[in-house]
């Protein structure tokens, strides 16, 4: 267990030093200010600006959490990590624990967006308003959507190891389900498609992560999600412990 952490420790503190954290953190803040001006074409409102936001951390999340195994194999110390003192599986297990800690920071940081978005919108009341946010359930909600995501990412980044354009593909894939998930569903019901098929797309974990960061908080979701989570990890392991690299 000590091995991981200090894997995850070195991991997360390069991480923090890059300007990618930097810069991914500033963009998502900047594109939900400018399209919840234009799509609501009024002062902004928080609870037009957080589902916005949480939209454009996804992309964060993504680019984020890929990194943490795709930096050591386009750097090619990727030899070196996984031939070292250290085995595969804690490793990747060092990788899994970096992507929980940064969706708990994730969870943290949209929460001190929300509140300087509150003080500057409603001023003294906003501060009331946004004690009255659930504080918990949103941590739960992006650490769980971030494990979640990057689970997906490392179990890809694995797969398709120094193919960048997949990897990439992948992502963008990710990012557009999430972003036109309620479209999806509106013009399923529009073309007549089976309910069957739309009541089982519903409960997907993407689906899932959709409903969480519009605001639809649910203990069930956050299951959903956990257990994905151990899945898409247990596969990345066998994979990497089979891999010639």
């Amino acid at each position: 267990m000590k091995s991981i952490i200090n894997l995850s420790y070195m991991d997360l503190k390069n991480f923090l030093k890059s300007i990618m954290f930097k810069v991914g953190l500033l963009i998502p803040i900047g594109f939900s200010l400018l399209l919840t001006c234009i799509i609501f074409k009024r002062n902004v409102i928080i609870d037009d600006f957080t589902p916005m936001l949480g939209q454009f951390l996804y992309i964060t999340i993504i680019i984020f959490t890929a990194q943490i195994l795709l930096k050591d194999i386009l750097s090619n110390t990727d030899k070196q990590l996984f031939t070292g003192k250290f085995n595969r599986s804690e490793i990747l297990l060092s990788k899994f624990f970096s992507i929980l800690i940064i969706g708990v920071f994730l969870s943290l940081f949209i929460q001190i967006i929300a509140f300087l978005m509150n003080i500057i919108i409603y001023k003294k009341d906003g501060f009331y308003m946004f004690l009255n946010l659930e504080h918990i359930k949103i941590i739960f909600s992006y650490t769980l959507i971030t494990l979640f995501v990057g689970s997906i990412m490392l179990l890809v980044v694995s797969i398709f190891y120094k193919k960048t354009k997949p990897i990439l593909l992948v992502g963008m894939s990710l990012f557009m389900i999430n972003y036109f998930n309620p479209f999806i569903i509106t013009s399923c019901k529009e073309l007549i498609i089976s309910n069957n098929v739309l009541y089982l797309y519903s409960k997907t974990p993407f689906f899932k992560c959709s409903n969480l960061i519009l605001g639809d908080y649910n203990y069930i979701y956050f299951i959903i999600l956990l257990i994905s989570s151990l899945i898409f990890n247990i596969l990345n392991i066998i994979i990497i412990n089979n891999k010639e690299i």
